[in-house]
């Protein structure tokens, strides 16, 4: 995280390393500061689609309501899902717990499906764990990750 810190102190344009930095901080559940890393690298980098994905995630499915950010984390996966066409099943999922941590598990659940067809069988633990989130939906709940390591 060190060499990461200095590359951004001295590069702060640089989104990419902005981007690294805060996957390092995710890692170290140091969610808050990678909350702003990814918006750093996304004002810099605006097309870091992972960056995009990594920080909808973080918004929609922390458990303290205090870093959930609702209507920032649905703007953000609508957008990937919009420029990729809805063919990414990484992005359609975290539509999907966007919607649902808005209360929207009708559109949750076919945001589910639709990346659940998208991995098909090439995927068998990301698919088990979009089946797992489309149950709670199902049920009414939204989905909350509660490890960040």
């Amino acid at each position: 995280k060190r060499i990461l810190t200095e590359v951004v102190a001295s590069q702060p344009g640089n989104g990419l390393a902005q981007y690294h930095l805060a996957n390092s901080e995710v890692r170290l559940n140091q969610l808050p500061a990678a909350i702003d890393g990814y918006r750093k690298a996304l004002s810099s980098a605006p097309r870091l689609l992972d960056a995009a994905n990594s920080l909808s995630w973080i918004l929609a499915s922390h458990p303290d309501e205090k870093l959930r950010s609702p209507d920032e984390a649905l703007a953000l996966a609508r957008r990937l899902c919009n420029i990729t066409k809805n063919q990414n099943p990484r992005f359609l999922d975290t539509l999907s717990v966007a919607l649902a941590n808005r209360g929207d598990f009708k559109n949750a659940i076919l945001a589910a499906d639709q990346a659940i067809a998208l991995h098909g069988d090439d995927s068998e633990q990301a698919t088990a764990q979009i089946v797992a989130r489309r149950k709670l939906y199902s049920a009414g709940t939204p989905y909350r990750q509660e490890s960040w390591q």
